[in-house]
């Protein structure tokens, strides 16, 4: 048997792992924005708001993080194994079809994301204060 079966699952664990990150971080700043919109939080909009903004670029740094070292990892292990051998034909295949399904996977979260960080700035106090100090 060749070693590609038994590396791929922890390879695939660490990017799901960096995905599940990704998605706490997001739940964390959304609670913390509703919390700062409701002003049920004893800090100045303008910190709290920005608290949650960096949080959503964390979570993207996240996904980003596993997209590559996911990409990295399975490159690395797919071109050690002989593709030549029908088996790992079969494995290389089906780990190209996972490799672009986890890419859309990811895009989709970093796009939603970014929805999400637009969203928090526009309702924000972050682009009133940088317009008045710019001035």
């Amino acid at each position: 048997m060749s070693k590609i079966i038994y590396d791929i699952p922890a390879i695939e664990l660490n990017y799901l792992s960096n995905l599940s990150y990704s998605i706490l971080l997001l739940t964390v700043s959304l609670i913390f924005f509703h919390m700062t919109r409701v002003s049920s939080i004893e800090l100045p909009r303008f910190y709290s708001s920005l608290l949650s903004i960096i949080l959503v670029i964390l979570s993207i740094s996240f996904i980003i993080l596993g997209i590559i070292q996911y990409a990295e990892r399975i490159s690395l292990e797919l071109s050690h194994s002989d593709i030549h051998d029908k088996t790992n034909l079969i494995f290389y295949k089906n780990e190209k079809k996972y490799w672009y399904t986890y890419l859309v996977l990811g895009i989709i979260v970093i796009l939603f994301n970014l929805f999400l960080c637009s969203v928090m700035i526009d309702k924000s106090s972050i682009l009133n204060f940088l317009n008045r100090n710019s001035k």
